[in-house]
């Protein structure tokens, strides 16, 4: 207690376990003062669409993510759905899903997003091709939603998300998401100058 909040990785090993722990800050900066270009507040104000944030694991996805939505929420007034696997950041104003605990699968919460009247939606990942479907299908009825994709870039991020439908549904999804993708944010943290952050 007190120490703070940490997002944590148990993984098997030959000889053991390994636990990865990364901290999870408390406090949410906002979205101008994560240092992203201008064009990023211009994407936030996107009305429909499918908008994909992808980086590495640890480069600020998730922190990008959050920003976006309290910016939404704060500054536009929208009502955002966040379905998340884990919930990270806790964002005032936006109702959060737990995929686990508050839903079975990030497809199925998407399902009963369709249902609400939300603005945006948020997903943390695209893990599956339900999941795909189901967040183009709800970005070309006029709902923006973002999306976290853990990729080394915006080509790769791409690749990754078509290689999740089976060959014969592949060009299916492809057409939807020309015509749903928005943008991507791809992202790299990098040293400061000064050796800091």
């Amino acid at each position: 207690p007190g120490v703070g909040r940490f997002r944590a990785a148990v993984l098997p090993q030959p000889r053991g376990w390994d636990l990865i722990l990364r901290p999870v800050s408390g406090r949410l900066p906002p979205l101008e003062d994560l240092g992203l270009p201008a064009v990023v507040q211009q994407l936030a104000a996107l009305r429909g669409g499918l908008l994909l944030c992808a980086g590495p694991a640890g480069s600020g996805k998730t922190t990008t993510l959050a920003a976006l939505v309290q910016h939404l929420v704060q500054r536009r007034g929208l009502r955002v759905l966040c379905i998340e696997d884990p919930i990270e950041h806790h964002l005032r104003g936006a109702l959060q899903r737990q995929v686990g605990l508050h839903s079975h699968g990030f497809a199925r919460a998407l399902k009963t997003a369709q249902a609400g009247d939300f603005d945006v939606v948020a997903l943390s990942a695209i893990p599956d091709a339900p999941t795909l479907r189901q967040a183009l299908e709800l970005a070309l009825s006029g709902c923006l939603v973002l999306a976290g994709v853990c990729a080394g870039g915006a080509q790769r991020a791409l690749e990754q998300l078509l290689e999740l439908p089976t060959p014969a549904h592949r060009a299916v999804l492809r057409g939807l998401l020309a015509q749903a993708l928005g943008g991507i944010i791809a992202q790299r943290l990098v040293r400061q100058a000064e050796g800091r952050g």
